[in-house]
């Protein structure tokens, strides 16, 4: 068993958040959690990062070079969250 419940225990893995009554998913770095909501690190441009990795650019080399953006979804919005299986 993990020392600190789920989701914290993600703090730095990429998560995918199922958002709204449409579960649009969004995902990235789990940056936060807190009694409000997370935070991750947002990918801004999913089809860059899948481009170039067909390409066979690796993940970690794409993402140093990709646009994120910090995104607090407060838990009223959320629906679901797990980890990603990129």
């Amino acid at each position: 068993m993990a020392d600190k419940p789920i989701p914290e225990a993600w703090v730095g893995e990429d998560i995918v958040v199922l958002v709204g009554e449409g579960l649009k998913p969004l995902e990235g770095p789990l940056l936060e959690v807190n009694d409000r909501g997370v935070v991750i690190d947002h990918l801004l441009n999913l089809e860059e990062l899948e481009e170039r990795q067909t390409r066979g650019e690796g993940r970690e080399e794409v993402r140093q070079e990709i646009t994120y953006e910090d995104m607090f979804i407060p838990w009223h919005r959320i629906s679901g969250i797990s980890r990603s299986r990129m």
